[in-house]
């Protein structure tokens, strides 16, 4: 198996937002995918919020989160909001 030791990939996850988040087939496809990649040594940033990094964790993900959004209400201006603010945060 090929390892990637040193490589770095971010999954942007706007719509991962409130206090108890569900499970969607593209969450799940995500964090699938991200499990796979840690396992051949490459290292996870998620850009999205405390809760998306409260559900890849019961997943059993370890991810470095970049916070975009602390607000525990949901309401429809919610994922523009995080994805216009997505554009802009800085990584280093």
């Amino acid at each position: 198996m090929i390892t990637y030791k040193g490589y770095e990939s971010i999954f942007i996850a706007c719509g991962i937002v409130g206090t108890e988040p569900g499970l969607s087939g593209g969450e799940m496809r995500f964090i699938e995918i991200a499990k796979n990649w840690v396992n051949q040594g490459i290292r996870i940033h998620l850009l999205s919020s405390y809760s998306a990094k409260e559900l890849c964790n019961r997943m059993g993900l370890d991810v470095e989160l970049h916070n975009i959004s602390s607000s525990k209400l949901v309401r429809r201006f919610t994922f523009f909001l995080l994805a216009f603010k997505s554009l802009f945060v800085s990584l280093g």
